[in-house]
């Protein structure tokens, strides 16, 4: 029963007479068959989706994908080395970041 449930939940769902066909297949009574339809309750679906809806999900997906212009494909950049490059750029604003010593004048 357990692998049974594990399989319909990992499956996001399986067909009605492929579901009766296993639970025939494992020996599973019928007071134990209401189990595989309380999942339905914690928000498994029971049922596969149709493959137009499948379908759509996917096209939906791109869509985002494509209108997401900020997605980057770089690496993530930590702040602290944009900081640093900031400090070599001399555009670190000195109110945000104020000195803990007397800064170094460079002649």
């Amino acid at each position: 029963l357990r692998l049974l449930l594990l399989y319909i939940i990992t499956q996001e769902g399986i067909r009605d007479t492929d579901r009766n066909k296993l639970m025939e297949m494992a020996n599973i009574p019928p007071q134990d068959s209401s189990a595989v339809m309380n999942l339905r309750n914690l928000g498994v679906s029971l049922t596969k989706a149709t493959r137009k809806s499948a379908k759509s999900k996917k096209e939906k997906k791109s869509k985002r994908r494509a209108d997401d212009v900020s997605f980057e494909l770089s690496r993530y950049v930590p702040v602290l080395k944009e900081i640093s490059q900031d400090i070599l750029d001399d555009k670190l604003s000195i109110q945000d970041y104020p000195y803990v010593k007397d800064p170094i004048l460079s002649t």
